[in-house]
């Protein structure tokens, strides 16, 4: 797992595996989920911090 705080953009990124992102989803208000081909998380991303 890797943790990643960007400043810039406001955001904490959380990876939890090293697939590649195919599609990302937000499932409330500035946290976004972001799934691999199988459809299984391997990202959260926490906007707006």
């Amino acid at each position: 797992m890797r943790l990643h705080c960007d400043e810039r953009a406001d955001a904490l990124c959380r990876r939890l595996d090293d697939s590649m992102v195919g599609e990302a989803q937000e499932v409330r208000p500035g946290i976004v989920l972001d799934f691999n081909a199988q459809k299984q998380v391997v990202a959260i991303e926490v906007l707006r911090l």
